[in-house]
């Protein structure tokens, strides 16, 4: 009996020592989980089984022997069978937006692993962390970090995480001044499946197009938001925020009165806690202003901003911006060196600061 218990003893010991080693193998008897954003009542669930397939679209798993297609827009997470403890780690660091924390999680992580769907997830953190630094005003340049997005998408063009890395690699590519290349980036998330991601590409293209200089298409972006069939809260904030971005276009194109009173309406019938909502139309009421020769009022309009809605990151450059530009109209020096240097302090690598 003792020399039975001393061989299994042993032997379980080898297959603790072994398992790591053999990362595909755990993968294949065990189960990968998808855990799925709440829903509507708050609720949320986790499906488990083994994930065969990806793409931009969604991701097949395998359950009790029959195929399971999951949404990308619906999935929060994904917990692979098998995958280094230290990936799992780094996912909850950077849920956090512990980005350092997490990269250096990641980095503990040597060589590569033998599932493709493990070593995609490992170099978007990777890349993810990277671009959210820079888009944050972080020590990683808005290059550095849209290199490494652009290689993570042309190496995983199948990867459930592939428009949200076009969205970031969008939005850096605005960072460095090519709005003109952005908007063929966020042009490919229009045309996604998933209706709440179709939106938020109309939406990001349309602030593209705006910067070049072109009315017209990004009004079609614009308007093209409201056309889609999308109910759920993230969609329902991206169409009234569109209705602040065609005030700005109407106050450009020379239409003033119709631009302003509707911004006006929104801030005043709208929940100022709204902070998005609210950013972008605080900044729309200053652009009405800027075009119609205001800048005191102008400078209002983007001091709500500035001052009540700095959480909002894009809108709230684009008010220092603005702010460095009015206050010396305004024989205000001190404030247009202050709105200077909190721009290129917080903002530095952004479109805006690159204007200053």
């Amino acid at each position: 009996m003792f020399k039975i218990a001393k061989i299994t003893f042993g032997t379980a010991i080898a297959i603790l020592v072994l398992t790591p080693l053999f990362s595909e193998s755990a993968h294949a008897q065990s189960n990968d989980s998808i855990f799925l954003k709440s829903n509507a009542n708050g609720g949320s669930s986790v499906r488990r089984g083994r994930i065969s397939q990806t793409s931009p679209n969604g991701v097949t798993i395998q359950v009790k022997g029959k195929a399971e297609e999951i949404p990308s827009q619906k999935i929060k997470k994904i917990s692979y069978a098998g995958e280094p403890r230290q990936l799992g780690t780094a996912r909850g660091r950077i849920e956090t937006g512990r980005y350092d924390d997490g990269l250096t999680e990641l980095a503990k992580i040597s060589g590569t692993v033998d599932s493709d769907f493990i070593q995609s997830e490992i170099d978007f953190l990777k890349a993810f962390c990277q671009a959210q630094k820079s888009l944050k005003g972080g020590d990683v340049t808005a290059q550095q970090a849209g290199i490494a997005i652009r290689n993570f998408t042309q190496k995983y063009p199948d990867s459930y995480h592939f428009y949200p890395a076009t969205d970031l690699l969008g939005k850096l590519l605005v960072a460095i001044g090519k709005p003109e290349f952005a908007e063929k980036e966020f042009a490919k998330i229009s045309r996604s499946q998933w209706p709440a991601m179709t939106i938020k590409g109309f939406f990001e293209r349309g602030n593209a197009l705006l910067l070049t200089g072109n009315l017209e298409t990004a009004k079609q972006c614009f308007e093209s938001i409201a056309t889609i069939d999308a109910n759920d809260d993230e969609s329902q904030q991206f169409k009234m925020v569109a209705q602040c971005q065609l005030a700005k276009i109407m106050a450009l194109s020379g239409q003033l009165d119709s631009g302003q009173a509707i911004v006006e309406k929104i801030i005043k019938d709208e929940n100022p806690d709204n902070a998005m909502l609210f950013a972008y139309a605080y900044n729309a009421l200053g652009t009405c202003h800027l075009q119609a020769q205001q800048p005191k009022p102008a400078a209002i309009a983007f001091l709500h901003t500035e001052l009540l809605y700095s959480n909002e990151l894009a809108p709230h450059a684009e008010a220092l911006y603005n702010l460095a530009k009015i206050w010396p109209v305004l024989e205000e020096t001190d404030r247009a060196n202050r709105a200077r240097q909190a721009l290129k302090s917080r903002y530095r690598n952004t479109y805006w600061a690159l204007q200053l």
